[in-house]
């Protein structure tokens, strides 16, 4: 009466990549605040490059206190 152990189903695995995908996104923006700085004309404001963080930037400026205070901690580590 042993069952066989069930493979993990698809569900949990496009929950992993999920996650590791929003861990990346907001990782990388820590990254692209650091080459912004980097010298003048790297990255111009209006340029196709900033809209994919348009929501970071909106966090940062209205978003609920604790996670406004955690990027803007992260942005300031990342510029450093």
């Amino acid at each position: 009466m042993n069952e066989p152990k069930k493979k993990p189903a698809v569900a949990f695995w496009a929950t992993i990549i999920l996650v590791a995908v929003l861990v990346l996104y907001v990782a990388s923006f820590g990254v692209w605040c650091r080459v912004n700085r980097a010298g003048p004309g790297v990255i111009k404001a209006g340029s196709a490059a900033i809209w994919p963080y348009y929501p970071m930037f909106w966090l940062i400026d209205d978003g609920p206190a604790p996670v406004k205070s955690a990027l803007r901690s992260y942005v300031i580590w990342c510029l450093d």
